[in-house]
């Protein structure tokens, strides 16, 4: 595995460092997995805000619920309506 530096200020450093000795883990394995977190969460914001513009417009969301409606006949799982049907038993 190539490795590289980065520059980070003190604060930063010495809690990587704190964690690290904490965890007994190495820090570069601390950071990668912040790293990927934070990636995984900006990945999931911007779905959010996809929602979000998709509901704001109602062709949109139209379109959108006709689309769940035509895969949701493929399943044929015989289950129920939602809401469930609580005397169904």
């Amino acid at each position: 595995m190539s490795t590289t530096s980065i520059r980070v200020e003190k604060q930063t450093h010495a809690k990587l460092a704190e964690l690290s000795e904490n965890q007994h883990r190495p820090m570069a394995k601390i950071v990668a997995e912040a790293v990927a977190r934070y990636d995984k969460a900006l990945f999931w914001e911007a779905v959010d805000e996809a929602y979000d513009r998709m509901n704001a417009d109602p062709e949109d969301r139209a379109a959108f619920d006709a689309e769940v409606a035509a895969w949701d006949v493929t399943l044929l799982d015989g289950l129920a309506e939602y809401p469930y049907d609580e005397d169904e038993e």
